[in-house]
């Protein structure tokens, strides 16, 4: 598990959970294997939401704001 931010322009937040994870598992990887991070947040009125904390919060979430993704 990486935290994750949830603060700041919504791409870079993507991008930036994007690369911590990259970062967290390069580790596991063998020399020459290429590690990709990817990050998915849901960005509500200039608001960057991270993962929700229950099932509950998923469902009233669900359908509201914009999905975006980043990779690293």
């Amino acid at each position: 598990d990486v935290p994750e931010d949830a603060i700041g322009d919504p791409e870079a937040v993507a991008i930036g959970n994007a690369s911590l994870k990259a970062n967290a598992a390069a580790h596991l990887a063998a020399a020459g294997e290429l590690v990709v991070g990817v990050d998915t947040i849901v960005v509500l009125d200039g608001n960057v939401y991270g993962k929700p904390v229950d099932e509950a919060a998923r469902r009233k979430g669900a359908g509201r704001g914009a999905r975006l993704g980043g990779r690293f």
